[in-house]
């Protein structure tokens, strides 16, 4: 079956019908041109914002180093976020709150129908559980807020800083207005999304904090100084170090001193023993009187000889003596006869000399001991006055670390102190990195709808109503026919005869 119409049917279709599609494409153009001037207008207002990058794209993190940090948002970054900002809920109730829901729902068709916005809100009467009163309100200024959406628009270039925002309303003061409360609120939320007001207070509570840690930290240094009578404990450490020193030096010359002296004292006792404390000097030519006085001195330096012999050995040089005067006896009492020797006593120089270097050995000995004995005690008092230092060592080095992470911890907290004070000052007199580059503009050239897009295409649905026209009441002329293979495929048949189509003025007859 062939379906399709050729050119030369549609130009006859026209042709015939052609006041038909001429009043049909008339219509239409009217219809249109009705609904251009009673459609209500929209004007558009722009304005611009120039997103600063400076101290609001700016956050203070402190670092375990003691340095602060800055994190610098990019450029986009913080465009995304203004753009986000402006679409947020924050600003169009912001802005729906200062301009007005019933002013922004007006539609402008109010004069012929029931406002348009108005019904939106009004579609659903209750809900939620809460008084219809706040409902109405709550649904109109959300329908208000989702109508500023529609109708608004951002645009930024790449590599600018610079967001122009677009605006269509009812009217031209009311796209300026709205756009004016969308900087307006837009710039009121970038301060408080940025302001540090909460910083400076943690920063305050931080720095108060550490410091007096840092005070308690020293006290207890100072305390515990106090408490040990030394300023540095390390100091005092060396200078006890060096006193034992000292003292072990000493030790070692006095225990040599000491073995010194008892070996001198030794030696002169061993002289003082040996020394005779006497000095006999014979003289001869004395009358003997007794040949039994020489017999009886004799038997004594024996008795004398044989006592010595048991305390000394024979090479001792005061046995020999005893010796010698015992056979000198001997001879003299074997050749005396009336004459004899007479022996006389004096007190022997040697030995009191060395009868005195001996006490004055032993002296030096006793003060060799006592030497020695003071001065082990003095390093035992030493050692153990290190021992007590070396564990206040450990004490003072934890102090001292306590008081040196006290001080990096306020020196942590002492930069972003200051500099959140100083951005919450200009946080205080409203400085935002946000700045309105271009006010609002006042357009009063409609921008919808567009004569330009609306009559060209009221012209195109216009001839297409003609056509359509015209071939709907062509449409017996256009009806479909089968060809003499179609019919033969279609019944089985072969055809014999075909008979021309007669039209009538009436009907038609095929």
């Amino acid at each position: 079956m062939n379906n399709q119409i050729t050119v030369a049917q549609l130009l006859g279709a026209i042709q015939r019908h052609r006041t038909k599609a001429v009043f049909a494409w008339a219509m239409v153009m009217v219809c249109v041109l009705i609904l251009f001037f009673v459609w209500p207008r929209q004007y558009s207002s722009e304005g611009r914002l120039y997103v600063k990058m400076d101290r609001n794209n700016q956050s203070v993190v402190p670092s375990t180093s003691g340095a602060q940090v800055a994190i610098q948002d990019t450029r986009e970054t913080e465009l995304r976020s203004v753009i986000e900002i402006i679409h947020s809920h924050a600003v169009l109730d912001a802005v729906v709150d200062d301009v007005g829901a019933d002013k922004i729902l007006d539609s402008g068709l109010s004069i012929w129908m029931p406002n348009l916005g108005f019904i939106k809100a009004w579609f659903a009467s209750t809900g939620g559980g809460m008084d219809a009163a706040e409902y109405k309100r709550l649904r109109k200024r959300e329908v208000a807020s989702k109508e500023i959406l529609e109708n608004l628009g951002i645009h930024h270039e790449k590599k600018s800083s610079v967001l122009t925002v677009t605006v269509r309303a009812n009217s031209p003061k009311l796209a300026q207005e709205i756009v004016e409360r969308i900087f307006y609120n837009t710039r009121k939320i970038h301060m408080g999304v940025h302001n540090v007001s909460s910083s400076v207070e943690f920063f305050d509570e931080q720095f108060t904090a550490q410091e007096e840690a840092l005070q308690d930290s020293v006290l207890e240094l100072a305390k515990f100084r106090n408490k040990l009578g030394v300023m540095s404990v390390g100091a005092a450490r060396s200078s006890l170090q060096n006193v034992i020193a000292t003292l072990d030096l000493n030790l070692v010359n006095a225990d040599v001193s000491l073995i010194e002296s008892v070996d001198r004292m030794s030696k002169l006792k061993e002289l003082l023993v040996t020394t005779p404390k006497s000095i006999a000097s014979p003289r001869k030519g004395v009358e003997r009187l007794s040949y039994e006085d020489s017999r009886t001195e004799l038997y004594k330096l024996k008795q004398e000889r044989e006592r010595m012999r048991l305390a000394y050995t024979d090479k001792n040089s005061r046995l020999q003596r005893v010796q010698q005067q015992i056979a000198a006896l001997e001879n003299e009492l074997g050749g005396m006869v009336s004459e004899r020797t007479e022996s006389t006593s004096q007190p022997n120089p040697v030995y009191q000399t060395l009868k005195t270097s001996y006490l004055e050995a032993r002296a030096k000995v006793a003060g060799d001991r006592a030497r020695l004995t003071g001065l082990k005690r003095e390093q035992r008092s030493a050692s153990e006055r290190l021992k007590v230092l070396n564990d206040a060592e450990v004490q003072a080095n934890q102090k001292l670390r306590k008081v040196a992470v006290a001080e990096q911890y306020l020196a942590i907290y002492t930069g972003p102190r200051g500099e959140s004070k100083a951005i919450g000052a200009l946080d205080a007199m409203n400085i935002s990195d946000v700045k309105v580059a271009q006010a609002p503009t006042l357009t009063l050239k409609h921008v919808n709808p567009k004569a330009s897009l609306v009559l060209p295409m009221g012209f195109v649905c216009g001839m297409l109503a003609a056509l359509g026209t015209a071939l709907f009441c062509d449409r017996n002329h256009l009806s479909a026919t089968l060809n003499e293979s179609e019919v033969e495929q279609a019944l089985e048949l072969p055809v014999l005869v075909t008979l021309p189509r007669v039209y009538s003025s009436r009907n038609m007859v095929n």
